[in-house]
């Protein structure tokens, strides 16, 4: 199947292929029926052609609705045996009855049906049968024939005038449906074939008389046909049939076995589904492969894994998994925009493709990570590592040749996780996982590092998922706390201006945990959310309880926003809902926001901060002078603060190139007219050297450590 490279669209719709009685499919019979048609009447729509093919037949066709016995139409030697019948119950119009009688009944619940019938009024003897359809409207529908076989009860010949007739009313109604029918006799030698299957395969009515359906079906599949033929009724099953050319398609046939007197047929059902099996290949490839690279997905890696696991079990060979992270990927994507990203990913993937063809499998399992599961097994385990490394060794080598993108040349390295494995107790997901936890502890080693999935990773790897399970439960549980940490206006005297909220978590076996180490569990769980909507839910109720208290109504509160919290489509509306839930001034909140957040998205961030901004929220640069360059966004956002991260504080006394730092930022702030807040202020003698310089807001030790109650309160 042909695949699009990064920016190129397909769009691909679901087709339901199927079949019915339907009276909007006929225009391609309008020449084979003109010669049916009265002179004097313009006939222009296929529901009157059908009606002039019925019209013409001596043989008494209606048409009922199960639901409520209403005859819906009645063709002309109908009406003529029925006087006003259209629109009446059929109990009523053909059985001079008030109330269903038996056959009524049934007419819900059955395919078909036939019973005899004495018309009271002639005395004349009919055999009804009922076969289920379709209107054109669309409702389902009973087609009953209604045959006089009142000499037929005394003459032989007129039981063959019954079959003939039936036949021909058969034929009619062949023409009508959508699919390809045929009808075989007793010898199974097609008698006839209506539009519909002769175009199919390519034949003319001539040329099928007296096939078998055999002829139709390709060689390898006549066995399969012959064994449904058996059944009276056949279910749908699929074949290839071949055309007059010879050519193959795939189709779907069912068939019904015919009974008219002592003459015996099979009418079967063929459906061309080609379309419907092009459909399924597309919707397999868009479920088990990547769109923009056109590698195997992570579905298919499970599906994989799974055979692959269970094949390792049987021969008892170790086989082996890497995990390839491209290091430093979200800055290229950040930096250079989502376009480029994309082209670099393609550009990766062909790579990996042409040098991986005889390694193994590999796949995109999402983002910036690949996997390559290697072909080649063996009882050794440290045969296997030692492969497995030799393959990781080589694609590192073969990422770091230079990529040239749009006329730029870019460089990258990988860092790549390997697992070896042999048993079943593990599931795709868990080697997965493993392999995973590898691939970041070689990120944490340094980026172009290797390694392996050891018991003491698998070891650690357990307790983080056990702490991610107890963090989520730490939410409802209402483990977690608030502290707060005072904001200090400091000139000739000290003035409490508010506090900075900081999230705590009490573990009812590990006691506190660091922030340091939870917030990455439920980013990576994905509930960082959830712990967002608790701080502001909190840090709200704190705002609320301060307004009535006049001392510290002035206070505002700042809270900290996580990168996958604010990258959120729901966060504005999560904000304004809580603000509604817990009324009080949103010019006393702070949202403090890192320098990497505003320029992940640069539009998208600048749009919720303006949204924000204008329901009276404050906002506050968080640990300014560490991360990016956020200078261009100052004069375009509506910042208020800049906090002056700890690690300049913390030397500032000795150190002259974080005196200059500070200075310079402090400057900054003053030119833009920011509050400039220092961080982690200690001593007597940090204070002074950071008053000389102009600042006049503080927060550490020197004032306060975090507390869940301030002093002043």
């Amino acid at each position: 199947m042909q695949r699009n490279r990064p920016n190129d669209q397909s769009a691909s719709q679901n087709r339901r292929e199927g079949s019915r009685l339907s009276m909007d499919k006929l225009q391609h019979s309008n020449r084979e029926i003109e010669s049916l048609k009265p002179p004097e009447t313009e006939i222009q729509t296929p529901e009157e052609i059908l009606k002039a093919i019925l019209d013409e037949s001596r043989v008494m066709i209606h048409v009922i609705d199960p639901r409520t016995f209403e005859i819906l139409y009645a063709n002309r030697a109908m009406r003529q045996e029925f006087s006003d019948i259209i629109g009446r119950p059929c109990f009523e119009a053909i059985h001079n009855r008030s109330i269903p009688c038996g056959h009524c009944m049934q007419l819900p619940f059955s395919k078909s049906t036939q019973h005899e019938h004495i018309n009271l009024n002639n005395g004349r003897i009919y055999l009804l049968h009922s076969h289920s359809g379709q209107w054109s409207d669309g409702r389902k529908v009973k087609f009953q024939i209604a045959i006089d076989v009142t000499e037929q009860r005394l003459s032989p010949e007129g039981i063959m005038l019954e079959q003939n007739q039936m036949l021909e009313v058969i034929k009619a109604l062949l023409d009508a449906t959508i699919e390809g029918l045929f009808i075989f006799d007793r010898n199974q030698k097609c008698v006839y074939a209506n539009h519909i299957a002769l175009n199919l395969f390519g034949y003319t009515l001539e040329e099928v008389h007296s096939k078998s359906i055999l002829d139709f079906i390709a060689l390898g599949f006549r066995n399969k046909v012959k064994r449904f033929s058996q059944n009276r009724d056949q279910p749908p099953y699929e074949v290839l049939g071949i055309k007059n050319d010879g050519s193959l398609f795939p189709i779907m046939i069912r068939g019904k076995a015919i009974e008219l007197g002592e003459e015996k047929f099979r009418l079967s059902a063929v459906i061309d589904i080609t379309k419907m099996r092009e459909k399924e290949n597309e919707l397999f490839q868009i479920k088990r492969y990547d769109s923009l690279t056109s590698l195997p997905n992570r579905r298919f890696l499970e599906d994989l894994l799974k055979k692959s696991l269970h094949t390792s079990h049987q021969n008892g060979c170790y086989r082996a998994l890497l995990f390839i992270g491209v290091d430093r990927f979200k800055l290229f994507n950040d930096s250079k925009g989502h376009s480029f990203g994309d082209q670099l990913l393609y550009e990766i993937a062909q790579r990996l493709k042409a040098a991986t063809a005889s390694m193994g499998a590999l796949a995109r399992f999402g983002g910036d990570e690949f996997t390559l599961l290697l072909e080649d097994g063996s009882k050794s385990e440290e045969q296997i590592r030692r492969s497995a490394r030799q393959s990781a060794e080589s694609i590192s080598k073969l990422l770091q040749a230079p990529f040239v993108l749009l006329g730029q040349s870019i460089s990258i390295t990988a860092s790549i996780g390997i697992i070896s494995f042999k048993e079943t107790a593990r599931s795709p997901r868990t080697l997965i996982k493993y392999a995973t936890s590898a691939m970041h502890h070689a990120k944490k080693k340094g980026c172009n590092t290797i390694c392996f999935f050891e018991p003491l990773l698998q070891r650690r790897f357990e307790e983080r998922l056990e702490l991610q399970e107890d963090l989520r439960d730490a939410i409802d549980k209402e483990q977690l706390e608030l502290f707060y940490q005072k904001q200090m206006r400091v000139n000739e005297q000290a003035e409490c201006m508010g506090a900075e909220a900081l999230l705590r978590w009490k573990h009812p076996a590990r006691g506190f945990i660091s922030p340091l180490e939870f917030i990455p569990l439920a980013e990576e769980g994905g509930y960082i959310h959830l712990l967002g909507e608790w701080v502001l839910k909190h840090a709200l109720q704190k705002l609320q309880k301060w307004q009535k208290d006049p001392q510290k109504s002035h206070w505002r509160l700042s809270i900290n926003i996580s990168a996958k919290e604010f990258e959120r489509e729901d966060f504005i509306s999560n904000v304004q809902k809580n603000f509604n839930q817990t009324p009080c001034p949103p010019h006393r909140l702070c949202i403090e926001l890192t320098e990497g957040i505003l320029i992940q998205d640069p539009e998208k961030s600048i749009q919720k901060i303006l949204a924000l901004a204008s329901m009276g929220i404050l906002f506050s640069i968080d640990d300014f002078g560490t991360g990016y360059s956020s200078l261009q966004y100052l004069k375009k956002l509506p910042i208020q603060e800049l906090k002056i991260d700890r690690c300049f504080i913390q030397n500032i006394l000795e150190d002259e190139q974080d005196q200059i730092l500070v200075d310079t930022m402090i400057g900054i702030g003053k030119k833009f007219n920011l509050n400039v807040v220092a961080e982690g202020v200690e001593t007597q003698e940090q204070l002074k050297k950071l008053q000389s310089m102009g600042c006049e807001l503080f927060q550490g030790f020197l004032f306060s450590k975090p507390s869940p109650v301030l002093s002043a309160e």
